[in-house]
């Protein structure tokens, strides 16, 4: 009898244990599911990892054919379909990069350019060393009459590769827009360098050199370009425009006293 006794003490002891225990442990599950959320409305909620998608294994097979898929209707032109195909493989892989970079210029394309500022941007977090997202990321910005920032972004994208030439032009056309005429000379003078050949840049240069009255500067720029082209009528009108514009006369070479209070040449070269 004392035996039997014995033996219920001990099952009763274990038992309590056993249940003591037990509530220890989820009084520490239900402290750590607090302390992973501070959000009133996700309180007592564990938080979903965002880079949980890195942990896991990517289906590669299923991403690559997905992508190829997206890839075809895009280059059909079929933008619709092209844009949900890009976003399934997102789904699959947040860091795709060529699907993310065709994403973002779908919406471009589109003209949605606050979504496709996102994308870019989050390229840039991806591949910051990678001049191409900067230049998008600028076109996104400009899209959205976002100057200074659209000046910014092709800033950094030419100090990644500085000799990207329609980048120079459209970092020019920023600065135009933005009224700083001497940046858009610079960039565009820094065109003409990589692109020596490409006639119409002269042109542009000397309209904005004769817009802040920088006559030699503008005459210059025409001589520069009849070395190698010296029967282009146009340069030699421009030059001639811009000698009556400073006060000299084009047929006896002499100053226009009418004028000459506009004949001081400019403190510095701007090129």
């Amino acid at each position: 009898m004392l035996g039997w006794i014995i033996v219920i003490a001990a099952i009763v002891g274990l038992a309590g244990i056993y249940f003591t225990r037990l509530e220890d442990t989820k009084k520490k599950d239900r402290l750590k599911i607090n302390l992973d959320s501070s959000d009133p409305v996700n309180k007592g909620k564990r938080m979903p990892d965002p880079n949980s998608w890195k942990r896991k294994s990517l289906d590669y097979k299923l991403i690559n054919e997905s992508y190829n898929k997206a890839d075809v209707y895009y280059s059909k032109g079929d933008l619709e379909n092209a844009q949900k195909s890009f976003i399934f493989v997102l789904s699959l892989h947040p860091a795709h990069v060529d699907a993310n970079n065709k994403l973002g210029l779908i919406y471009l394309k589109n003209n949605i350019p606050n979504k496709a500022e996102a994308i870019f941007k989050h390229l840039i977090d991806l591949e910051p060393h990678n001049s191409l997202f900067y230049s998008n990321l600028a076109l996104a910005y400009y899209n959205q009459t976002m100057l200074f920032e659209a000046k910014q972004a092709y800033e950094a994208s030419l100090k990644l590769e500085p000799k990207k030439v329609n980048r120079l032009i459209n970092l020019g056309q920023v600065c135009v827009d933005l009224k700083d005429f001497k940046a858009a000379i610079n960039a565009y003078s820094k065109a003409v360098e990589v692109q020596p050949k490409e006639i119409e840049l002269y042109f542009v240069v000397a309209e904005l050199l004769i817009k802040i009255k920088a006559y030699n500067e503008a005459i210059a720029f025409m001589e520069a370009l009849l070395e190698f082209q010296p029967y282009n009528a146009k340069a030699k009108e421009t030059i001639r425009e811009v000698k009556m514009l400073k006060g000299s006369s084009p047929l006896t070479g002499k100053i226009n006293s009418a004028t000459s209070k506009t004949s001081k040449p400019a403190k510095q070269r701007l090129f």
